[in-house]
């Protein structure tokens, strides 16, 4: 609708002024260009400049003080403004051929500016309330962007360089900012805010990037870097005062952040190419953090309940790292150096504590704690070890450590401040543990 109003003012070709003392300026250059102003109310300033051929413009200002800015050079270009309320600005600015912008302000103080300089470029503008502010500037061919906000003093910044890549904010809330920067070609940038204070800042530089941020709340903050080609990043916040920071550089990485409750953190970094990496935090003061460097890593974090922590650092290619935290309070750590390492932490209860470290290739680790207070550390180096730990009660340690090729080991724990430490080194040895009751220790060395 918006658009077939401004499209039918603009047919007009005329200007249209009542109350007092508005402006309006046209100057057109060329042949068959159209344009329509009407302004009502007091002080409003229109100013046109269309060079070129069958450019079409249409202005309508009805308030106090408004004032637009409209410059058309190229063929057949379109701009239309409308502006609803006392004191807006609106600037359109396209230079190129078969562009299109369309501009509505209902309030007051907003201001919304537009810069189009190629082909087939296209820009909507939608602000309602007051002191919203949008500047938008693409370049290149192709482009699209669409900017909706809603409230107060909503602040929005677009920019695009190059073919094909498409932008699209809504923002429905006071105080809200979002930034989009895309460089190349076939990005695609989603914002979605409802609520109070929430802050989006995306960067893409390359091709094919896609990146999604909803957020619904208030004072939740989302930033995502993108450097490559194909890569994925979606982050979901709902509440309050959640960060996340997503961070991609190579080709084709996936990266998904949701975060349910309030003040969660979580931070993805990824170098390399194909690396996937996901994180879920349903609760409050939860902690994620993913560091992957190298090729087709994937890790997953999922964390339901307070205070839980968790920290998974990959450096090599195809790794997999699985971290479950349900409870309170849960720390868990993974590290992994080399390739096709494999680590699994379950933690189902409180206070739980896992460490895993592995350097080598084909390590597998994995890690159940049901209960509280459980300790856990395992330590891998070296080729093909297996570690299996299984901690069922609470105040239980376990400790495992094995350095060479193909050794086994098995800890299972079951009652209450249990104490099992495991050393493996050389080759192929095994070690089978099993405690059942209380204050059982256990210590087992091989070489």
């Amino acid at each position: 609708m918006k658009k077939v109003v401004l499209c039918a003012l603009a047919l007009m070709g005329g200007t249209a002024m009542f109350a007092q003392f508005n402006t309006s300026t046209v100057t057109q250059t060329g042949l068959l260009n159209v344009n329509g102003t009407l302004q009502g109310g007091l002080m409003n300033n229109s100013d046109v400049d269309q060079t070129g051929n069958l450019n079409l413009n249409g202005t309508l200002q009805l308030g106090d003080y408004n004032d637009s800015d409209t410059d058309q050079t190229g063929n057949l270009n379109l701009a239309g403004t409308a502006q609803l309320g006392n004191r807006n600005e609106a600037t359109t600015l396209q230079v190129g051929n078969l562009n299109a912008s369309g501009t509505l302000q209902v309030g007051n103080r907003n201001d919304a500016t537009t810069w189009q300089v190629g082909n087939l470029n296209l820009s909507t503008t939608s602000q309602i309330g007051n002191r919203n502010g949008s500047f938008v500037w693409q370049e290149g061919n192709r482009n699209e962007s669409d900017v909706d906000q809603t409230g107060n003093r909503n602040d929005s910044y677009v920019d695009q360089w190059g073919n094909r890549n498409s932008s699209d904010v809504d923002q429905d809330g006071n105080r809200n900012a979002s930034e989009v920067e895309q460089w190349g070609n076939r990005n695609t940038s989603i914002v979605d805010q409802d609520g109070n204070r929430n802050d989006a800042d995306l960067f893409q530089l390359g091709n094919r990037n896609f990146s999604e941020v909803y957020q619904d709340g208030n004072n939740n903050l989302a930033t995502t870097d993108q450097i490559g080609n194909r890569n994925y990043s979606g982050v979901g916040q709902f509440g309050n005062r959640n960060e996340s920071d997503v961070d991609q550089t190579g080709n084709r990485n996936g990266s998904s952040v949701i975060q349910d409750g309030n003040r969660n953190e979580a931070d993805t970094d990824q170098m390399g190419n194909r690396n996937s990496s996901s994180i879920l935090q349903v609760g409050n003061r939860n902690d994620a953090r993913t560091n992957q460097v190298g090729n087709d890593n994937v890790s997953i974090v999922e964390q339901i309940g307070n205070r839980n922590e968790s920290d998974v650092d990959q450096y090599g290619n195809d790794n997999w790292a699985g971290t479950g935290q349900y409870g309170n309070r849960n720390e868990s750590t993974t590290f992994q150096l080399g390739d096709d390492n494999y680590a699994l932490t379950i933690q189902d209860g409180n206070d739980n504590v896992s460490y895993t470290g592995q350097i080598g290739f084909l390590n597998d680790s994995e890690v159940y704690q049901v209960g509280n207070s459980n300790f856990n550390a395992v330590g891998q180096i070296g080729l093909g070890n297996y570690s299996l730990v299984e901690q069922y009660g609470n105040s239980n340690i376990s400790l495992v450590g094995q350095a060479g090729i193909g050794h086994y080991s098995h800890n299972l724990q079951v009652g209450n401040g249990n104490f099992s430490l495991v050393g493996q080194l050389g080759v192929g040895n095994w070690s089978d543990v099993h405690q059942f009751g209380n204050g059982n220790v256990d210590v087992t060395l091989q070489n």
